[in-house]
């Protein structure tokens, strides 16, 4: 098990061969966060090698009085929004779930794997008709298995507060996902209407 403590005392002085020790740990961490947000595998790409510049420079400013995690979330976060105000994509951004699924176990079955993806670009189409903040704790939650803990040191507010957001932006997620199968399914019945 690696000393997070120790490589971040090493980072701050400027020991590359900790930078990328603590960059391995975390890498795909911080890819999978960004690629939920942002839905685009080069950008996610791209944007979590900014993260880790920005983690080399600022790691002096790192307290240590939260999780490094947490701080490394703040910094995604930013770097997100950043992205989000530059490319003005504000209300446009779809997820890219069927890259997230590479992530999944592959041993399942061909048809399986076929029904997930189905089921996946469903929900990367319920998603998309949702508000960014309610994608992002959906996110959080959900692509990147934080604890409610966690969240509520990223998002800055309580664990009871990061509760109820989770449980509406759930709720809206199954509104949008049924009102989009519903309206798969009025269209299927007009394509099967006898002529």
């Amino acid at each position: 098990m690696i000393d997070e403590k120790d490589l971040i005392q090493r980072i701050a002085k400027g020991e590359q061969d900790a930078f990328i020790a603590l960059m391995d740990q975390y890498q795909n961490f911080v890819f999978r966060m960004i690629l939920g947000l942002v839905g685009d595998v080069d950008d996610a790409e791209e944007l979590t090698q900014d993260v880790f510049v920005k983690v080399f420079f600022k790691i002096k400013q790192f307290k240590q009085e939260s999780s490094f995690k947490t701080w490394l979330y703040v910094i995604v976060k930013n770097t997100v929004r950043n992205y989000r105000i530059k490319q003005k994509i504000w209300q446009t951004v779809t997820l890219n779930w069927e890259h997230i699924e590479t992530l999944a176990d592959h041993r399942e079955s061909l048809e399986e794997g076929q029904e997930k993806k189905e089921h996946l670009s469903e929900i990367n189409q319920a998603m998309a008709t949702l508000p960014f903040k309610v994608r992002h704790i959906l996110v959080l939650r959900e692509v990147n298995a934080l604890s409610y803990l966690e969240i509520a040191a990223v998002l800055k507010c309580s664990v009871g507060t990061v509760k109820s957001q989770l449980s509406r932006a759930k709720v809206k997620l199954a509104a949008a996902y049924d009102k989009l199968q519903n309206s798969k399914k009025e269209r299927n019945s007009i394509c099967t209407i006898p002529v």
